[in-house]
């Protein structure tokens, strides 16, 4: 079995602690990240969630496997989500607070899961002798 000299010890962990001295740098230093770098990403992660979302409904729509009335109803409920997120960070100089984030990100994940729900994609849990689809969470 081969030791380590201090030697060799030194220069991994010089190795080791130069990427992250480059990161922290970078970020300006400090526990927090670069404010202008988090600048509506997460704004940005929720309106692409939500065209996702839309171009969902469009496809049940135009794929017959949702009526006009229930893609009306999601497709409104999307728009609100996107209001919602769109005004929460307009109150917070372009960003959105962790808990509202999660709070937005949670009604999408229920609109699309609804969406599930009517197209009969939602998965089954259970034995199945109820037809057992329903949305996960």
């Amino acid at each position: 079995m081969r030791s380590f000299t201090p030697k060799t010890i030194f220069i991994a962990s010089l190795l080791a602690t130069l990427p992250l001295g480059a990161a922290y740098a970078s970020s300006g230093g400090g526990d927090y990240p670069n404010p202008a770098a988090m600048q509506g990403s997460r704004l940005s992660a929720v309106l692409n969630q939500a065209g996702g979302v839309r171009d969902a409904i469009t496809d049940a729509h135009r794929g017959r496997e949702i009526g006009a009335s229930e893609a009306r109803m999601l497709e409104s409920r999307t728009g609100g989500v996107i209001r919602t997120a769109e005004r929460v960070a307009a109150e917070n100089h372009g960003r959105m607070p962790a808990t509202s984030y999660k709070q937005v990100l949670r009604r999408l994940d229920n609109i699309d899961q609804r969406l599930l729900m009517d197209t009969g994609s939602g998965f089954a849990i259970g034995d199945g002798g109820d037809t057992g689809h329903y949305p996960s969470g």
